[in-house]
Parts: C-alpha cells; sequence; structure tokens
C-alpha cells in the first residue's frame, strides 16, 4: 500500500518507512510487515511524516534516515529526499 502526504504528482516524491516493534500498529489497514511506501511532497520533515502516521511524538522514539540516527533538532528541520529510508523505533531502556 502507498500512502501520501500530499497531493501526488509534479513536487512529490517516495519515501519508505520501516516501523518497528509496537509501531507498526499505526501502518496503514491492511499493510503486513513492518516497510510502506509513502508518496510524500517535497521538503517533508521526518515529523511531517510521524504527524501524518498518528505517531504521537512525545513517546520516547529513534528515528534514522538510510540508517543514520537523527538528532532531536533534525526531526523538524531536515528534509526528506526522494528514496530515503526512514526508519522508526521505540526507545528501549534497561539496566
Amino acid at each position: 500500500m502507498r500512502g501520501f502526504l500530499g497531493p501526488k504528482g509534479a513536487g512529490s516524491m517516495r519515501i519508505r518507512l520501516r516501523l518497528a516493534a509496537i509501531l507498526r500498529k499505526h501502518l496503514p489497514p491492511g499493510e503486513t510487515g513492518s516497510v510502506v511506501e509513502l508518496d510524500v511532497e517535497e521538503g517533508t520533515t521526518p515529523l511531517q511524516v510521524l504527524e501524518s502516521m498518528n505517531i504521537p511524538f512525545e513517546r520516547p522514539l529513534m528515528i534514522a534516515v538510510n540508517q543514520v540516527k537523527l538528532r532531536l533538532d533534525e526531526v523538524n528541520s531536515r528534509a526528506l529526499r526522494d528514496g530515503e529510508t526512514m526508519a522508526v523505533f521505540p526507545a528501549v531502556g534497561g539496566g
């Protein structure tokens, strides 16, 4: 299944979103596995993707783009690019 944040066509791009563990419940209905392709507008940030998928950013999350962990300030400032993969993991604590 493919989702989109804005109108498809000119000015749009495709990214892959990988959700781990309990976050998979935010995938579109009927999706199996952990990855979905999304058509998004150019300039979309990781925070906008989270919001579009109804994933609360208040919870502790680890977000990576192309296997590089984002700093907190990059979640709302870094623009995603066509073909990139964004992965979201719940934070894990231990002792």
